[in-house]
């Protein structure tokens, strides 16, 4: 009897297994295509490789803005290479019920390298992988943020002087017209 129940077991887990199994070589695919293709078009990211959970929280603009700032960090991408994966199965009450498949690479650019985070889901409503999440770590892309931050604080406070500046003379005009209008 509990031989019985030991096999059955054992059947369950090399069963279920397979489907991961398959999962994790159709995500593999999907990646091995996307950075492929990115290093043949030399876009940081085709759109058509993302689920619409990504365009959802992500607008065409900002997704634009986030590629432009990838090519003018690293210029186009060269290699790619598999850190970690990890797959997992969740059941939940939300849209995203389904397959997960985290990726960690290592990318290699025309002019420095990157850690790139990839998240991939697919469910029966979506049967394809597509990318949930993607992030981008890279020196050269704070420094370029950091070089942002410090320009626009720089031309804040440039407006905010300009401003003070301006009611000043508007207030010493301002006096001088009391003063006239007062001496009449």
């Amino acid at each position: 009897m509990i031989r019985k129940v030991i096999v059955s077991l054992f059947i369950l887990i090399v069963l279920s297994g397979c489907g991961m199994n398959q999962d994790i070589k159709e995500a593999d695919l999907f990646m091995e295509k996307f950075f492929n293709d990115r290093i043949k078009t030399g876009d940081a990211g085709p759109s058509h490789y993302y689920s619409r959970f990504f365009k959802e929280v992500t607008s065409d603009e900002q997704w634009q803005g986030i590629k432009d700032l990838v090519i003018n960090a690293h210029g186009k991408l060269r290699s790619f290479e598999q850190l970690t994966w990890k797959i997992e199965t969740k059941t939940h009450i939300s849209n995203l019920s389904g397959t997960f498949v985290f990726y960690t690479y290592n990318t290699v650019f025309e002019n420095d390298s990157a850690v790139e985070t990839i998240a991939l889901f697919k469910n029966e409503e979506n049967p394809k992988f597509r990318i949930i999440s993607h992030r981008y770590n890279s020196d050269n892309i704070q420094k370029l943020l950091d070089e942002e931050r410090t320009e626009a604080t720089e031309a804040k406070e440039e407006l905010e002087s300009k401003e003070a500046a301006e009611a000043t003379d508007f207030e010493e005009s301002t006096d001088s017209e009391q003063t006239i209008e007062s001496t009449n």
